[in-house]
């Protein structure tokens, strides 16, 4: 829930929509069960590092904000 919060935080000080916690947390399991063969046993003293992100983009030219945001998350 803090990793949530602080994409929330980043997105309210950048004007772009929040992810909600519910969907952030889905996303961040599916992405984990997907890639469960590169997750390092228990005790090994590895990880799987992820990387939530969020970005806007569309056919806009100039200041302001972008008509369409994607979230995704990176292993």
């Amino acid at each position: 829930d803090d990793n949530a919060a602080r994409l929330q935080r980043g997105a309210r000080r950048l004007g772009m929509p929040e992810v909600p916690t519910e969907l952030f947390n889905s996303v961040i399991d599916q992405v984990i069960k997907e890639n469960v063969d590169y997750v390092p046993p228990y005790g090994s003293g590895g990880s799987l590092y992820l990387r939530p992100f969020l970005f806007g983009h569309g056919p806009k030219l100039g200041l302001g904000k972008a008509p369409t945001y994607t979230f995704g998350v990176l292993a």
